[in-house]
């Protein structure tokens, strides 16, 4: 089975902003129809494994539905990934918190 057209297809939906960082790549020993990895380090590559004999069992609509799906778990790595901004609000919440449980809002 060539899975060249159907990844074609598949890259045709996927939404702009994966489409330059993903890869799609076939494996048929997988047990998986398919496997995603997050980036790891400063890699901003990601990869779908897609088990493409396993892939064509499924009917047209939900081969779409789980690519976006794994395409939407993939990126949710990004909003836990801890940075300076997040910790700039942190310390806004905490001092808010603080000046809260005192009731002295203004600081006098």
């Amino acid at each position: 089975m060539n899975p060249d057209p159907e990844i074609r297809r598949l890259l045709d939906m996927m939404p702009a902003s994966s489409r330059m960082v993903t890869k799609l790549k076939s494996d048929p020993q997988q047990g998986r129809v398919i496997l995603y990895r997050r980036p790891q380090g400063l890699s901003q590559q990601r990869s779908l494994i897609i088990n493409f004999q396993l892939w064509l069992e499924l009917p047209p609509a939900q081969r779409d539905l789980l690519l976006l799906s794994a395409l939407s778990w993939q990126r949710t790595g990004q909003w836990l990934k801890p940075g300076w901004r997040q910790g700039l609000i942190l310390i806004g919440l905490l001092g808010t918190g603080v000046e809260w449980l005192q009731t002295d809002v203004i600081g006098w």
